[in-house]
């Protein structure tokens, strides 16, 4: 279907760059508008608090619904024309798959169509920042969590952002404070009286910070109140808090420590590059129609689109990292790849599934050769070395140390307990269909305190499908060359997890089984279209993220059946496809080895 060149003809060179030049306009594409510019000037006045201060909170509250109602509006409209551009390049991939070698003209035609489809998904997925609400062209929700969490890691750890946050707000009598009535405790995940938490913020916070980086913490803080409305704070001070694993920590500091609040809008850049460089990659080992379609698949995505985590902190680091080591095993730098993957493995964990689809292509060529192949103690050695080293410089930084390695371990495991309505997979359709998420309905005050009870009847369900999941994989990936076998893990994220609808944005990685399972890319875009319908016709937020998990697990077993047929097709040189059966991987070594024709 996606031919691999050795030798780009200079239109496909001009189509990849005109491609790749479109993703990095994502710089310039964004307003810069503020939420606080949203309030009437009465709602900043500092006031005393009580009886007024709720009034004006509730006024607030009640306009910033109307807003996010508007903006819902607007992405819906979005997402409509998304759809009209998903239909467009599924019939170019059929195109593709239909008409594998086409003539010079044809094959000019369909690049310069899969740039255009390319460049309008950028377009669409920074599009979306058009109807956020956002200040310096940043998504300051996340920002607020992650750079400020990553900048004071060494006082706050994973439980006293939101206590110190609100020592702070109480230090300098924002008004908003006083007409709080709830907050998240980060230390149980449970949702409590504002009050208490601003005691215990203002008993414990301060001592834990020297008096300068008291003063810093301050200064900060109060650079966010001033771009948060007083509702905003309301909707951040109820979130999940920050959640990064301690390498993510070590990665981020240098940047987070190097910028001041006013600067923060060149840091949500950083993604920006992080993306160009991974589509590049996709080009450099898998050709330019497959890297466009990398693109499109990104860029509509109604799961992960820019509302989520766009114009925000670092938060692409892990799915170019991943990208990128897939494209490097796929071009047989087994160090790089382990490297990479492993990274991304150690940045949010749930990537390392990708590590254990190499390992079980390791295992099986193992067997069938006596001895480990030398790919794969290459990839071995490269994965342990690097894990090494990331822990190891962790241990030498400041704030990190064997104690925090444990809290970023409870703190996933109270995250489990708390309830969220945009997971997706398995486990949560379950819960939507016992009932178990009548609690996401509850008001904030109902649900104080409780816990989100798993009935034993899903639990035993979702072991029976986990191990069926599994044991199909091992089964349809049996003849898959070692990328195939780490990307196609894809499809056991939703089956065994509740991943967040964003982190559903590891389905991109399986766009390059595409190269050898055309229909792979047939699947993926019909997913991406059936998301986008949930989005713009489900009534609720509940039944938006019932279906997309539904959508999901489709996707998985369309995807395990299209990995159980022999690959049709292997990409050649001079730009065309040959069938042909599959072959087993040889080493670089090997070939270089091989008599030349």
């Amino acid at each position: 279907m996606l031919a691999i060149q050795n030798e780009p003809s200079p239109w496909a060179l001009f189509i990849h760059a005109f491609a790749m030049g479109a993703l990095l306009l994502g710089l310039l594409t964004v307003p810069t508008t503020s939420w606080a510019a949203e309030l009437d000037a009465d709602e900043r006045v500092p006031l005393l608090g009580g009886p007024a201060a709720t009034q004006v909170l509730r006024a607030a509250s009640d306009r910033a619904r109307a807003s996010v109602e508007r903006s819902r509006e607007a992405r819906e409209s979005l997402a409509r024309w998304q759809m009209a551009l998903v239909v467009s390049t599924l019939g170019l991939a059929l195109w593709s798959i239909h008409d594998p070698a086409p003539s010079r003209r044809k094959r000019r035609m369909r690049r310069l169509a899969y740039g255009a489809a390319a460049f309008a998904a950028i377009a669409s997925f920074y599009g979306t920042q058009l109807f956020e609400r956002s200040a310096s062209s940043l998504h300051l929700k996340d920002v607020y969590h992650y750079w400020l969490g990553t900048r004071y890691f060494a006082e706050l750890g994973y439980g006293e952002l939101y206590d110190c946050t609100l020592a702070v707000a109480e230090e300098q009598d924002w008004w908003w404070v006083h007409a709080l009535p709830y907050a998240r405790d980060l230390r149980t995940m449970q949702t409590r009286e504002a009050r208490a938490l601003i005691q215990r913020g203002v008993r414990e916070c301060k001592g834990q910070f020297s008096e300068a980086r008291w003063a810093s913490f301050t200064k900060d803080v109060t650079w966010f109140n001033e771009q948060f409305g007083a509702h905003q704070w309301r909707r951040v001070l109820n979130d999940h808090g920050y959640n990064p694993s301690p390498i993510w920590a070590l990665a981020a500091a240098p940047f987070a420590a190097a910028v001041s609040p006013e600067s923060l809008r060149w840091l949500a850049r950083l993604d920006v590059l992080l993306l160009a460089g991974a589509f590049t990659a996709v080009g450099w080992a898998f050709g330019l129609e497959l890297a466009c379609l990398t693109i499109v698949i990104w860029g509509t995505g109604w799961l992960w689109d820019a509302r989520w985590v766009g114009n925000a902190f670092l938060r692409q680091m892990w799915f170019s990292a991943a990208l990128v080591g897939l494209c490097c095993l796929k071009q047989r730098r087994e160090i790089a790849a382990s490297v990479l993957i492993g990274y991304a493995s150690w940045l949010r964990l749930f990537p390392a599934i990708a590590l254990a689809g190499y390992g079980l292509s390791a295992v099986r060529r193992w067997i069938r050769a006596g001895s480990l192949p030398r790919d794969a103690r290459r990839f071995a050695l490269g994965f342990a070395v690097s894990s090494a080293v990331l822990v190891a410089a962790s241990f030498a930084s400041s704030g990190i140390d064997l104690e925090t390695y444990e809290g970023f371990g409870r703190n996933l495991v109270t995250l489990r307990t708390v309830p969220s309505i945009n997971l997706v997979g398995l486990e949560p359709l379950l819960w939507r269909l016992d009932g178990t998420s009548e609690i996401w309905r509850m008001p904030t005050e109902a649900i104080a305190e409780q816990p989100l009870d798993r009935p034993s009847e899903s639990r035993v369900m979702l072991w029976l499908v986990g191990a069926i999941a599994i044991g199909a994989f091992c089964l349809v990936t049996r003849d898959a060359l070692p990328w195939e076998a780490s990307a196609a893990t894809f499809t056991l994220l939703p089956m065994l997890a509740a991943p967040a609808c964003y982190y559903m944005q590891i389905v991109v990685l399986g766009v390059v089984l595409g190269a050898r399972r055309p229909w792979v890319v047939i699947w993926l875009l019909a997913a991406c279209l059936g998301w986008l319908a949930t989005g713009v016709l489900a009534p609720n937020r509940n039944i938006e993220y019932g279906s997309a998990s539904v959508i999901a697990l489709l996707l998985s077993a369309a995807v395990l059946a299209c990995m159980s047929r022999p690959a049709r097709s292997t990409p050649q040189g001079d730009g065309t496809v040959a069938c042909q059966p599959v072959e087993e991987p040889v080493s670089r070594e090997a070939s270089a080895a091989a008599p030349r024709a």
